[in-house]
């Protein structure tokens, strides 16, 4: 049973990161329809792969809250996509943005405690990650010339940043206080969810946009969904 379940997992990946290919085909067509589909559909894959590493490793605290934020993260993808089915700048287009980020925070909110579930004594390294993390964010956010808008944009952004950056720094910390290959995984998981963030932020909001750099932060961003979904298969 447990050899088909990861047979099932190896296929469920080839099978992402064939949707994945297809959505950033479609991201630079105006098939917005395709577009929602195939990212649901790449999204819906570590949703899948977290709940079968569930049912091998068995229920366990950390197991359940990171499925539960892949869960948010499946959400959020799919309120962001459902955006562009609006007229730009719409309060529906705005409704979905701001849901489906607020989707994305709950999901961190919930890895940050399945963290603390399994290791503690890391806070110090988690806010010394956030550091250095926000510093080196802000001066990326500047070489691009960032400008959000409003100043609620700017806070809103900056709160998000942050939240992404000490999501990833505990990781580290929980895999340095007590080190294991599940979260090591997942600490790269949220290395990969910093660049995402901040390419994102960058294209979308900068003046240095690029067609390489949203194709970069899409794939970046499918790192750390299905890093983090396969962390669960490899905590002891």
């Amino acid at each position: 049973m447990t050899r088909f379940l990861i047979a099932l997992i190896i296929a469920i990946t080839v099978l992402c990161w064939i949707f994945v290919g297809i959505f950033i085909r479609k991201s630079k067509t105006d098939d917005h329809r395709a577009y929602t589909i195939y990212k649901c559909l790449a999204s819906l894959c570590f949703v899948l792969i977290a709940l079968l590493s569930v049912i091998i490793k068995g229920s366990s605290s950390f197991g359940i809250l990171v499925l539960f934020g892949l869960c948010f993260g499946f959400l959020g993808d799919l309120l962001l996509a459902l955006r562009f089915h609006c007229e730009k700048n719409s309060r529906r287009f705005h409704l979905y943005f701001g849901i489906g980020s607020c989707s994305f925070l709950i999901g961190h909110f919930l890895y940050i405690l399945a963290l603390f579930r399994v290791s503690d004594h890391f806070l110090w390294i988690a806010l010394l990650y956030t550091a250095i993390g926000m510093i080196l964010s802000e001066w990326y956010a500047s070489k691009n010339q960032v400008s959000p808008g409003s100043r609620i944009a700017k806070a809103g952004g900056t709160f998000y940043v942050a939240a992404v950056v000490f999501m990833g720094g505990c990781a580290l910390g929980a895999a340095i206080k007590n080190p294991c290959p599940g979260l090591w995984i997942f600490a790269l998981g949220g290395l990969s969810f910093v660049f995402s963030d901040n390419l994102l932020i960058a294209n979308y909001f900068g003046k240095n946009s690029s067609p390489q750099k949203r194709d970069l932060l899409h794939i970046l961003y499918w790192i750390a969904q299905l890093l983090i979904s396969f962390s669960i298969l490899f905590m002891p």
